[in-house]
């Protein structure tokens, strides 16, 4: 004679059968793409971190007025990827643009590893190692 709760378990698995619920939860996805307007706004695209090392996949967008040309300067930055947009640890690769230099931290507040200032030229560049899916916060200039 069965239990209760193996004929409710039975019923339960035939109606997901039937009706073609997912019995196993899917892997987690993709952050979802994200449009950022640093304040002041702009309208330039400065710096775009990709959640595919090909490119593909959501992007994270920053969009601003300009940068300068020294490193010695932050004319961006933002200390965590987490809050409201959850791209802690997503980024695969990156791309700066309109002469902007950015540098990657493995921990929120610009903790952790810091890399040297990058600049990709407009060109797709793969986050090395330590960096790959291990981008918490970030500074443009």
């Amino acid at each position: 004679m069965r239990s209760r709760a193996t004929s409710i378990l039975a019923v339960f698995l035939v109606m997901s059968f039937i009706l073609g619920f997912p019995l196993a939860r899917a892997a987690a996805a993709a952050p979802g793409g994200v449009n950022l307007y640093v304040d002041p706004p702009g309208t330039s695209l400065k710096l775009r971190l990709y959640y595919y090392a090909d490119g593909s996949g959501d992007t994270f967008s920053v969009y601003a007025i300009s940068c300068t040309a020294s490193t010695g300067d932050v004319d961006y930055s933002y200390p965590t990827l987490n809050v409201l947009y959850n791209w802690n640890n997503q980024a695969t690769a990156w791309r700066d643009y309109s002469g902007c230099d950015v540098k990657f931290y493995t921990s929120t507040n610009f903790g952790g590893t810091a890399s040297s200032w990058q600049n990709s030229a407009g060109n797709l560049a793969q986050m090395s190692s330590t960096y790959d899916r291990n981008v918490e916060s970030w500074k443009l200039s």
